[in-house]
């Protein structure tokens, strides 16, 4: 049988949430619902594929996993919420702009500020240039494959050689649901390339959504 398309996908995805053929879709929908463009992105594991869809006034996701079945149709066989992980790169420094960060990198920033540029809302400046770099994938992934893409990503040997006074971190705003916290995981591949960056990893931890119902 072919493979449906992502707008197959997709549509088989909120199909189960309209119409729920599982009770764990049935119980997180009875106090959540679709924002009003509801698909992220479609994501593709093997045989798996997951639908990835927003919500209404929340930061995580909700996530619908179709499969093969048996008959041979496609359809949904678990669902399950995703918390959203901002995760980036950052580079401060007093004397090194961004754009020769970026030439020692060889890598496009995802966002730069200069010393002395005025912030948002035009009342202050950076007190330092900014360099930050975002991992190439959908935005709605999940906090371990950003963070695995983001550690491919970036050359590690370059990001040592830059000047004493650039400041690395990795960077994590991680919103989560409060009903079914889960936390979040990083395999001995990725502790290892940390280490090998010689980077610090900061994590801030924002927690929301209403209550299920029993």
């Amino acid at each position: 049988m072919i493979t449906p398309d992502d707008e197959q996908l997709a549509a088989i995805a909120l199909a189960e949430v309209n119409t729920p053929t599982l009770a764990i879709t049935e119980q997180f929908f009875a106090v959540h619902c679709l924002a009003d463009e509801p698909i992220a992105c479609v994501w593709h594991e093997r045989d798996c594929h997951w639908v990835y869809l927003r919500l209404d006034g929340e930061s995580y996701y909700w996530v619908v996993r179709i499969e093969q079945e048996k008959d041979g149709r496609f359809g949904p066989t678990w669902g399950f919420y995703s918390a959203h992980a901002n995760v980036y790169a950052a580079i401060r420094s007093q004397s090194v702009p961004a754009v020769e960060i970026s030439e020692a990198l060889s890598l496009v920033p995802t966002d730069e500020n200069e010393k002395g540029a005025l912030m948002p809302g035009g009342r202050r400046s950076y007190g330092e240039h900014r360099w930050c770099f975002q991992p190439s994938v959908p935005d709605c992934l999940d906090f371990e494959t950003k963070i695995r893409h983001l550690l491919e990503e970036l050359p590690a040997d370059k990001v040592q050689s830059l000047p004493e006074d650039c400041s690395v971190s990795i960077n994590v705003a991680y919103y989560e649901y409060q009903a079914v916290p889960g936390g979040w995981h990083l395999d001995a591949g990725i502790i290892q390339q940390l280490a090998e960056l010689g980077v610090d990893l900061d994590v801030d931890l924002y927690v929301g959504g209403p209550d299920l119902p029993e």
